[in-house]
């Protein structure tokens, strides 16, 4: 009677091996691929979240645009930005936008004068602008894209003294009319920092000592040799920035 139950109990654990390895195995890998999968997909996510943050990183420096954003055939800042650099004026971040180097689309004013207005909602200078001022284009209202429109285009443009102006492609060319000219810079408005970095330039410093002797202390009102001294002063920044000297990251970004 033992050796007969024995046998039963040996057949009957070799049927239920023999159907675990038929019918068993799977159920315990199943859950493990599924969650590989899953793992898989994850990491796939944080890959890819990952490239766009690089990517966004790559178009700026320290909160500065450095890549162009396309609308149409115009190199142009990101469309955020523009919004905060046209609701006030920056002096100091115009230099660093208007740097050598930079791939921002640049025109200058073909009319005698243009008044100077800012219809994105920001301060406007009380420079007139002139034949020959050099600005940065920002943005291109109508038209977007590559369409082209019938008519006068509007454009958001930067100076050189912070401040943005509204200008038409009626008032504005590709070339400059003559001698390329600036809008005026304003020394006690730029950052301290930048001033600090403009007067390792020795022109700029030269210049600095002079309009510090014409003017007495003020920036304007003081007679012809004052005015003479801010404009040596304003051509002595300009030749520099234009060259490519190192500046500083403004304190205020937009």
């Amino acid at each position: 009677m033992r050796l007969v139950g024995c046998v039963a109990a040996l057949v009957a654990g070799a049927i239920q091996v023999s159907c675990a390895g038929l019918f068993g195995s799977p159920a315990p890998e199943a859950p493990k691929k599924a969650q590989a999968k899953a793992e898989a997909a994850e990491e796939e996510n944080d890959s890819a979240e990952q490239a766009d943050s690089t990517a966004t990183e790559t178009k700026t420096t320290q909160g500065i645009p450095t890549e162009c954003t396309q609308q149409g055939k115009l190199c142009v800042p990101p469309g955020d930005f523009v919004s905060r650099l046209c609701a006030d004026k920056f002096p100091s971040m115009a230099l660093v936008m208007f740097r050598k180097g930079t791939p921002w689309t640049r025109r200058y004013v073909k009319l005698a004068e243009v008044e100077p207005r800012n219809t994105a909602g920001g301060p406007s200078s009380d420079a007139k602008l002139v034949a020959g001022e050099e600005v940065l284009l920002l943005k291109r209202h109508g038209g977007g894209g590559g369409v082209e429109v019938s008519g006068s285009t509007d454009y958001d443009a930067l100076r050189w003294d912070g401040s943005c102006a509204s200008l038409s492609d009626l008032e504005i060319s590709a070339h400059p009319p003559g001698m390329t000219k600036n809008a005026p810079i304003v020394w006690k408005f730029l950052e301290s920092g930048m001033q600090q970095a403009l007067e390792q330039d020795s022109a700029i410093q030269k210049a600095r000592d002079g309009q510090g002797k014409a003017c007495g202390g003020k920036a304007a009102g003081a007679g012809r040799a004052c005015e003479q001294a801010n404009r040596n002063l304003n051509s002595a920044i300009v030749s520099a920035v234009r060259s490519g000297m190192e500046l500083p990251v403004p304190e205020r970004i937009p």
